[in-house]
């Protein structure tokens, strides 16, 4: 590896999510200039740190790769409405692009639709008016980027949202493409079938988070440079939670202390299916009263109305999961949260007696592993890329994928066999090892290595 990597990442949805519009930030304070210092504006007032596992898995990226002595003053390039152009966070600069307004809707609708029809909730249409915003935004990060070039010895690119850059860049500088949801394109039509693999053969490397995604890039005809790599976090991001704290998010949220907490982390989305959860737990509830379902999440960055693209999705289907909770006569044992901070996140963590990834399919998902990091035993659809690491009655249970019965019955196992459970959530901390951030470090650094000689040779 080259001395002192510079390294450009690139995402759709930004690390900072900024809360009032620029101008209003200049209008506020004096001394901002072109580049905004981070530790000048107020968290919680002027932006909050944008919640998703993308931006989960960058930052503590970047910063241990800084850490460590392997990249120095890395760029990240992410769309960012209401945001300033440059922004400097944990010697970290933050380029945001603005797309505008005439093409924000059909960007959305373009991405989403192509969204939905990978995870089998839809089909696209390549309307030439969404298709050439798709196009347009890609083009954007790819000039800023391009902007960036003898700041880079290699561009990080992250997810479906930006298969395109590839082709665009890989004339002039090495690309790695992470892939984060599933690769599973049997379902899908022919011709986004066709898309996405040619634009991922743009790229001089692609990594995938699964075992079964690996086999997928496989099947649909791909035959360009392919890893897998398990998604990461920080061990240390949890801190310990007091009693106290546990008593105070219970009072917070309307819990009794003998209330049997089963915890769901994710976006309100139809892809998070937690209606399945909604289903399995009426399935029980008699023999277990003191059952609530903690439904922890809002809207996504595509579903924030500041800051973020706007989609009502969010919105729609938790309206759906409140009528089905009131439908199935179980709605005062569902709780929404909504966004919380991770402070609190940590505690229902801790009073959980299970954490639970009901999605009927998905790339990965980082809860399994913050469950286990918090010594929860964890009950994975089969339909998640985590249930890879799941083995039953070890460290927690699957579940066949969207099947309710199956899910009631896991979760009355762990809801009935308490030093059972308790032992599963101890072997899930050591499995939850293979995925900190300081064990695939040098992994990756050997797949930039390997993709920059490939670039430098073809």
């Amino acid at each position: 590896m080259i001395d002192k990597l510079k390294l450009c990442i690139s995402t759709q949805t930004p690390f900072i999510k900024f809360n009032i519009p620029y101008g209003d930030l200049l209008d506020r304070y004096d001394d901002l200039g072109d580049t905004v210092e981070l530790d000048k504006l107020t968290e919680g007032v002027d932006y909050n740190y944008t919640p998703g596992g993308v931006t989960a898995m960058v930052f503590p990226l970047l910063r241990r790769l800084m850490e460590t002595g392997v990249i120095e003053n890395p760029s990240w390039v992410s769309l960012g409405p209401n945001a300033p152009p440059r922004v400097i966070a944990d010697k970290i600069t933050l380029h945001h692009i603005t797309i505008p307004e005439s093409e924000m809707s059909s960007y959305t609708v373009f991405k989403e639709a192509m969204w939905k029809e990978i995870h089998g909730l839809g089909q696209l249409e390549f309307k030439s008016k969404e298709y050439k915003a798709y196009l347009s935004y890609n083009w954007l990060c790819a000039r800023c980027m391009l902007d960036l070039r003898e700041k880079s010895d290699l561009y990080f690119i992250h997810d479906f949202q930006q298969l395109p850059i590839g082709s665009l860049l890989s004339a002039c500088a090495p690309t790695v493409f992470r892939w984060h949801i599933p690769f599973q394109l049997e379902t899908v039509t022919e011709r986004l079938r066709t898309f996405i693999v040619k634009s991922i053969e743009g790229f001089d490397s692609i990594i995938v988070s699964t075992r079964r995604d690996l086999e997928g890039l496989i099947h649909a005809g791909y035959r360009g440079r392919a890893y897998q790599v398990y998604p990461y976090i920080e061990r240390d991001k949890w801190s310990k939670v007091s009693e106290r704290s546990i008593k105070a998010v219970q009072e917070k949220f309307g819990l009794d202390s003998d209330d049997e907490v089963i915890l769901v982390v994710g976006r309100m989305d139809e892809v998070k299916s937690q209606d399945i959860i909604i289903r399995a737990a009426s399935k029980i509830m008699k023999r277990h009263p003191h059952l609530k379902i903690v439904l922890v999440g809002n809207g996504s960055f595509t579903g924030s109305q500041i800051g973020g693209l706007a989609h009502p999705k969010a919105i729609t289907w938790k309206s759906r999961l409140e009528s089905l909770s009131t439908r199935l006569k179980i709605r005062k044992h569902v709780i929404f949260t909504g966004h919380i901070y991770d402070v609190d996140l940590g505690r229902f963590y801790s009073l959980s007696k299970a954490v639970v990834v009901p999605s009927r399919i998905e790339g990965f998902n980082l809860t399994t592993i913050e469950g286990w990091l918090h010594k929860k035993p964890v009950i994975v659809s089969k339909g998640a890329g985590s249930s890879e690491l799941v083995n039953d009655q070890v460290n927690g249970y699957t579940f066949n994928s969207g099947d309710t019965d199956d899910l009631a019955t896991k979760l009355g196992v762990i809801l009935s066999k308490h030093e059972e459970s308790e032992q599963m959530g101890v072997n899930g901390f050591d499995s939850a090892k293979q995925c900190f951030v300081e064990v695939v470090l040098e992994k990756l650094q050997d797949i930039f290595k390997e993709s920059i000689d490939h670039y430098k040779t073809h």
